[in-house]
């Protein structure tokens, strides 16, 4: 699941696997707090349709077993990091059932998605953010997940 969220989603896989609940506001997931990013806001990623009904089956299948974890995936590896950090075992079983030899997944998710990286469009954004961000209301998105952060 971590890896169709990987192609659902444009953020790096290493965010899409230390993905926690409180970074849902609405109908987008914040990969980036506010406070690690300058442009935090404009990574957001959209949820719906499809991203939507895997957040759902993603949820419901962490709760069976990880009832309290923040995670998107959790990890029943006891150490410091409480999410599992690489998929790279199941990304291996996929290529293997399908008969393909060995490939990057970062290399093979070129061909189907783009990255979500707004320095590609820095200059619009230099221009129009600020617009763009109090008309989406902005600051009151990174007070409520400065909130959350704050609880949690």
């Amino acid at each position: 699941m971590a890896i169709r969220m990987y192609f659902t989603f444009h953020a790096p896989l290493s965010r899409i696997l230390r993905a926690q609940w409180k970074q849902i506001h609405e109908n987008y997931w914040y990969p980036y707090h506010p406070g690690e990013k300058k442009y935090w806001f404009e990574c957001r990623e959209g949820i719906d349709g499809d991203a939507q009904e895997l957040l759902r089956r993603i949820k419901r299948l962490g709760e069976q077993d990880f009832a309290t974890s923040p995670f998107w995936f959790p990890s029943r590896h006891p150490r410091n990091v409480h999410h599992i950090r690489t998929i790279d075992l199941a990304w291996r079983r996929a290529l293997r059932k399908s008969r393909l030899d060995y490939y990057p997944l970062r290399e093979f998710s070129r061909s189907f998605r783009e990255f979500n990286n707004p320095s590609y469009y820095l200059s619009f954004l230099r221009q129009h953010g600020q617009t763009g961000r109090e008309i989406q209301n902005m600051a009151a998105v990174s007070k409520a997940l400065t909130r959350r952060t704050k609880i949690q």
